[in-house]
């Protein structure tokens, strides 16, 4: 469930366990991005929300699969913690530029390796934040 301080007006980018082809295995035909706006600091920010279904994640290489396809991430990009972040908050390589939530659900069996990437990603992420506040927003659900 999104945070009551958030209305969304149209729909959300769903990538979750699908097979079928893509960058990262994942396919895009399925997608619907929209914006949401959180009016965070009465400034009216419009923030995309990235939703990612973690129930049929079995390793850290599914979580990679599923978030740099919602990113939109080159063919290229690096399967780890510290391409991501790159990625992410120096911008300029992946088709989704911040600002961004990164909305993950199914979390309740992830296995220890992908709790230790998520949690690496949001605290790195977390602690570049800038002064008006944060681009990139993390929220995990059971």
């Amino acid at each position: 469930m999104l945070q009551s301080d958030i209305s969304v007006p149209g729909e959300i980018v769903i990538a979750g366990t699908t097979t079928a082809a893509g960058p990262h295995g994942l396919s895009r035909s399925s997608w619907k991005i929209a914006e949401v706006d959180d009016n965070r600091q009465g400034e009216g920010l419009v923030v995309r929300i990235i939703k990612l279904d973690a129930s049929g994640w079995k390793s850290w290489t599914d979580y990679y699969d599923a978030i740099l396809s919602a990113l939109d991430a080159p063919h290229w990009h690096g399967r780890n913690a510290n391409a991501l972040f790159d990625s992410m908050v120096g911008g300029g390589i992946n088709g989704v530029e911040p600002p961004y939530k990164i909305w993950i659900v199914g979390t309740s069996n992830l296995p220890a390796d992908v709790l230790r990437e998520i949690g690496y990603m949001v605290s790195s992420v977390s602690s570049q934040q800038t002064i008006k506040g944060p681009l990139i927003t993390f929220q995990m659900d059971p």
